[in-house]
This record gives structure tokens, sequence and C-alpha cells, in this order.
């Protein structure tokens, strides 16, 4: 009997779990885990400082789908915060989910992206940059960052 897995979408890497780690700056790197996300053909993917701790996408950096003129990718909250500015009534149902528990951490901040894809990362002050995400199967999370040549 196949049970199934129940999935924290948006959780942080889980002790021993597979990760990827490609730094951008001195103090900012890319972390691209499984994040409970297989199933989907996804992976988790968000930003850490030098010491490893998660922070928010630094103001300077945008990430996009594809080569050359993707669709910007946000991150779950953002695509939440973004919601939250057009909809009243989604804000009024959020309001309720929200209502009694502690307030989120400020610098939360996950993506969700599918297997095969490849982030173009846009920096102030660098060249554009690639991320190609893996696809499952027998080979191990290996992202590879390349820079653009245009």
């Amino acid at each position: 009997m196949n049970i199934p897995v129940a999935a924290q979408i948006g959780r942080k890497p889980r002790e021993g779990e597979a990760i990827q780690v490609t730094e951008l700056g001195p103090n900012v790197s890319i972390r691209v885990y499984e994040g409970d996300l297989a199933q989907y053909h996804s992976y988790s993917l968000d930003f850490v400082d030098k010491s490893g701790q998660y922070i928010r996408t630094p103001k300077d950096i945008t990430l996009y789908s594809g080569r050359f003129g993707g669709a910007q990718i946000f991150s779950i909250e953002g695509s939440l915060r973004r919601q939250r500015k057009g909809s009243a009534g989604f804000n009024r149902s959020m309001e309720r989910l929200q209502k009694g528990k502690a307030a989120p951490d400020p610098n939360w901040e996950t993506y969700m992206v599918p297997e095969g894809i490849r982030i173009r990362i846009k920096q102030e002050g660098h060249d554009d940059r690639f991320l190609d995400i893996p696809t499952r199967g027998p080979a191990v999370l290996h992202p590879k960052l390349m820079l653009f040549r245009g």
C-alpha cells in the first residue's frame, strides 16, 4: 500500500538533507535542496549568508526562468505579498488564517522551482549568471552556475 508523503512546501533543509550551495558574492549564496518536492518534480531554493543562515532575497538580485527574457521567478512569500496588494478578499482570508499565530519570520523566503529549469540570476554589478536545476534520477544534486556570455 502506498501512503502519500506529506509535503511541507516552503520548509528549510532538514539535518542531513542533500543541499547544493553556490556562492554569488562574499556574503550571499544560493542554496538548492530537496524540500519535500520530488512528487512535484521540483526543488526548493533560498538564499543564505556566509554563515549558512537563511536570508531574504537580496534587493539587488532578481531571478528569471530561461535564458533570455523569461518570466521573473517570485518566492512563495513574495507571491503572497503581491497577491495581498491586489485583493481585499485574499487579505481577509490570510488574516483569518494567521489569527493567534506567531508573526512570520521576516527573513524566511523560499522558492519552489521545477526540475530541469535554467534560472537566470541578475545581480547589480555582475554579469548575468545561470543556475541549472537538475532532474531527479540516478544523478545527484549538482546545480551549475555559469556566466552569461552575450
